[in-house]
């Protein structure tokens, strides 16, 4: 499971991994592994976001292609209003709206270079969690 999001991502599209269902179905568990939000990067058992991260950058490291740069956004919809977790704050709209160039979005967009980026926005986020 992921695999097929990094190769998307990899070959040049944009891919996310997406979490739904019923409180205490596991959602947490599955991204962020046995130490959920709070010790995202300690943790023997990380969840699919950070080895998919992981894997990404080891990736990057290895091609000769510069030029490389690597977005996280994070969100949650709760009581069907999407709240950026990077704001903190309800969406305006709570919809992505295409303009006449690529899809522009409402939501905060933040360049992650490293696992650690990765991991100190995650944590950030899940304040407004």
């Amino acid at each position: 499971l992921g695999r097929e999001a990094l190769e998307w991502f990899v070959d040049g599209f944009n891919a996310s991994i997406v979490a739904f269902g019923q409180t205490g179905t596991g959602k947490t568990y599955s991204l962020y592994g046995s130490g959920g939000h709070s010790s995202l990067c300690e943790s023997d058992e990380q969840g699919l976001v950070l080895r998919i991260f992981a894997e990404l950058f080891n990736r990057i490291e290895q091609m000769s292609t510069p030029g490389w740069k690597v977005g996280l956004s994070c969100w949650e919809l709760r009581h069907n209003e999407i709240v950026d977790l990077i704001k903190g704050q309800p969406s305006k709209h709570g919809e992505m709206a295409e303009s006449k160039g690529p899809i522009e979005s409402e939501y905060t967009l933040v360049e992650v270079r490293s696992l650690e980026d990765v991991c100190a926005m995650l944590a950030y986020s899940h304040e407004f969690s």
